[in-house]
């Protein structure tokens, strides 16, 4: 049995010895019996039936054995059709086709591989036809037709060396060139490359491909149909340069100069489509460690593309991006809020326009939020949109900014912010609409602003403040709130007008401003920003002076006040700003009450007084008189008991209503209208007219203002109007003088003014008395003896005269 084996495996050694021997033998007999170049006008036949196109052969054919056997051709070219001037399509140096050894067996060529040289191909564009279209050529009608033979071609592998292609627009006048370089197409185990064009197939499964040593990757590609080609593939592209890649396509070399982000780029797609348009189903790519994202996109018709599409960009490093783009390096410093960030979106256009809409951005623990954009006419753009920004933390964005950190600290109003707005514009200009901003529990408001040349800008708009608390405002802003006596005023603010400016200036008209229950109305035109000028056009319907300074105890509504003119101010942050400040003011008041005192009670007590002094002084005076005693009777007059009451009585009802505490609010007393003018002049105010006409009294004031002490020294004088009372009541003219610091200001009455003018008006009342007194003394002296009459006559009005006049 041992010997039968042997037997077996000696047999079936030299079986296989013969076979390689054939073999060997049929190759040879191959190589040295069959010259390939007679087939020559056979291949020329075939492809002109098959194309139409005329293949022309001018070099050597030979057969080639080592690695496989196969065939090495020689200069090779493939005519254009007609109609176009350059001579040939394709051109190449040599080619070396490697064939399967088996198939030769049963009469078939079967390539294994394909090598071409100094392929030149030529690619053109010329109205509406192109020279890579195939078009058969026609049998005639009358002729006996056979079946049209299909070719069948299957590689393992594709090597192009040495390859230039050319592509020209002759409608456009374009050329772009891709000049000497190498392309590797090969298959893994199990793929194949194949074309049919029996069944109009062009199938790469499982392939490798290298394109000149700067890009390779993997590919399955399926064609189906020549003439209306549809496809579906995938294609996968390992980390490569990018940059190395564009620079051999010579594609934007000069932008891309110092762009390292480009050195490192991969790429992987799943894609499907035909002539008319694209849908790739899932594309992923990254630049290195930068930014890795996945999207999607449809193209539809190539003439006149229309695309749709997503994009996600998972959270990277928007500084790394810039950085390796080169895109503000310097200004980027510090910046930290780029460090972290994330994108998704969806997106659709035309080669004119772009839409992104359910866009959401996130800068992560900082800000996240959505953005619709639509962008028209990528020549000269215009775009609309909107924004919506949750509420996030203003502080944190503006630090990771890197802007005014200083300025920014202790202000809590920052912490939360929202913001919702429309917008539109172009490069030269942008509006915001229906813009509502939201600083949570502190204000919120509506905003519509309208931006125009953005080198010298130029801004119109609205804004409206619904009531909000200013003194919480204030508070968030690191702002102390004013001192006012009822800062509760300021709980209660509400505010809206529409605004127009540029970089240096503002006007704000159509002012709606509500404190509380006042509403103050006009316009403001500040014409300077720094330095600080602006005139006014204002009007307050109605307010509480008591809230604003300290009135101790009083209350002073006043309506229908008007306030016009200019301010000038070199600016706010210079400690000693008063010092510049400079300003005409008109300041008209229709309606000014006093609450807590009343002027008529005022008047009928005085009247009083003085009725009662006027009867009880005249003895007085007129015995001083009639004993010759003239200053006797002005000194007896000036310090009467009677004249001292009534100032006393005066001081009493003064002094009473300065008193501290509560004062009765229902004495009231009408001081009428008020009309004033005010110059400023480098702090110092100087009132050049102040007029209070009342129904019950009329003043006039004059004095100064110092508001770079703090100061004020003004009097002011009034007069009562009471036609009803005693006269005297509306001869007194009552001084009054402010005098100390603007916080602590102290007011007084001039007494001793007021007690001379008593003195004189009872001096005046009591010329009447005189004259009785002087016509008694001449009855009583007729009555004399007759002779003593001449003498007692001329010494009783000597002695009259004497003291009337004080001789």
């Amino acid at each position: 049995m041992q010997v039968k084996s042997k037997s077996i495996l000696k047999y079936s050694l030299i079986t296989l010895v013969i076979i390689i021997l054939l073999l060997i033998a049929s190759i040879v007999a191959l190589v040295t019996l069959v010259n390939p170049n007679h087939f020559k006008p056979l291949i020329i036949k075939a492809v002109k039936e098959n194309t139409g196109r005329q293949l022309s052969l001018p070099g050597n054919i030979s057969w080639k054995i080592f690695p496989n056997i196969g065939l090495h051709v020689g200069q090779a070219s493939l005519s254009n059709p007609d109609g176009f001037s350059q001579p040939d399509f394709m051109k190449l140096d040599a080619a070396d086709i490697s064939l399967q050894l088996l198939p030769l067996f049963h009469s078939s060529i079967v390539v294994d591989s394909l090598t071409i040289n100094g392929l030149n191909l030529g690619l053109i564009q010329k109205g509406d036809q192109n020279n890579w279209t195939f078009n058969l050529p026609q049998k005639s009608t009358g002729a006996a037709t056979s079946p049209q033979k299909s070719t069948y071609l299957a590689l393992s592998s594709l090597i192009l060396t040495n390859t230039t292609i050319t592509y020209v627009d002759l409608n456009s006048n374009k050329h772009s060139e891709l000049k000497n370089f190498d392309f590797n197409l090969n298959t893994e185990r199990g793929g194949n490359i194949s074309v049919d064009t029996g069944s109009e197939n062009l199938t790469l499964n499982k392939t490798n491909f290298n394109f000149d040593n700067l890009v390779s990757g993997k590919i399955n590609f399926v064609v189906q149909g020549f003439n209306k080609p549809q496809y579906t593939g995938d294609i996968n592209l390992p980390e490569f340069a990018l940059n190395q890649l564009l620079d051999k396509l010579d594609i934007a070399k000069e932008d891309r100069i110092n762009k390292p982000l480009l050195n490192k780029f991969a790429i992987s797609s799943t894609f499907k489509g035909d002539m008319e348009g694209l849908d790739v189903s899932k594309l992923d790519f990254n630049f290195g460690d930068n930014i890795a994202a996945n999207t999607t996109v449809k193209v539809q018709n190539f003439d006149n593309p229309q695309y749709t599409g997503t994009i996600n960009l998972p959270t990277f490093s928007l500084n790394k991006l810039l950085d390796g783009l080169n895109i503000a390096k310097t200004s980027r410093v510090n910046n930290t809020v780029f460090n972290n960030v994330a994108v998704q979106s969806k997106f659709s256009g035309t080669k004119d326009d772009i839409n992104f809409s359910q866009t959401h951005f996130n800068f992560p623990n900082i800000v996240d939020g959505d953005l619709n954009l639509q962008v028209q006419n990528f020549d000269n753009p215009e775009y609309a949109g909107d924004i919506n920004l949750p509420t996030f933390s203003l502080n944190k964005l503006l630090d990771g900014l890197n802007i005014a950190k200083a300025s920014r600290v202790n202000k809590p109003l920052l912490n939360n912010f929202a913001l919702q707005s429309k917008f539109s514009g172009t490069k030269d200009n942008i509006s915001f609409n229906q813009t509502h901003f939201n600083f949570p529990n502190i204000v919120q408001g509506n905003l519509n602003l309208q931006v125009q040349n953005f080198d010298k800008p130029q801004y119109i708009g609205n804004i409206n403040l619904p009531t909000f608390s200013l003194n919480n405002l204030l508070a968030q802003s690191g702002i102390t709130s004013p001192k006012l006596p009822n800062k509760a005023l300021l709980n209660k603010v509400a505010f809206q007008s529409k605004l127009a400016g540029g970089t240096n200036n503002i006007n704000l008209s159509q002012i709606d401003l509500k404190l509380s229950n006042s509403t103050i109305t006009g316009n403001l035109n500040v014409n300077s920003i720094k330095p600080i000028k602006f005139n006014e056009n204002l009007n307050l319907d109605q307010a509480e002076l008591s809230d604003f300074i300290n009135t101790k105890g009083f209350k002073l509504p006043i309506k229908q006040a008007k306030f016009n003119g200019n301010l000038s101010l070199n600016g706010l942050e210079d400690k000693n700003y008063p010092s510049s400040l400079n300003a005409q003011q008109s300041i008209s008041v229709g309606n000014l009450k006093l609450l807590g005192f009343s002027i008529n009670n005022f008047i009928h007590q005085l009247d009083n007084t003085l009725t009662s002094t006027s009867n009880t002084l005249g003895g007085g005076i007129l015995n001083n008189i009639i004993k010759g005693n003239a200053a006797d009777a002005f000194n007896s007059l000036y310090n009467s008991g009677q004249i001292l009451q009534s100032i006393n009585n005066m001081k009493n009802i003064v002094a009473k209503a300065k008193a501290p505490g509560p004062k009765d609010l229902s004495q009231q007393t009408d001081l009428g209208t008020l009309q004033a003018d005010v110059t400023l002049h480098n702090g110092i105010a100087q009132p050049t007219n102040f007029k209070l006409s009342g129904p019950s009294l009329k003043s006039n004031g004059q004095g100064s203002v110092n508001l770079n002490k703090e100061t004020l020294n003004y009097s002011i004088t009034t007069q009562l109007v009471a036609p009803q009372q005693n006269k005297i009541i509306n001869q007194i003219i009552f001084p009054y003088l402010i005098q100390g610091k603007i916080a602590d200001m102290n007011g007084s009455l001039d007494w001793g003014s007021i007690q001379k003018q008593l003195v004189n008006y009872y001096l005046a009342n009591a010329g009447d008395q005189v004259n009785k007194a002087a016509n008694q003394v001449i009855d009583q002296v007729k009555q004399k003896a007759t002779e003593n009459l001449q003498q007692g006559v001329q010494q009783g009005t000597d002695n009259l005269i004497k003291n009337i006049f004080g001789h």
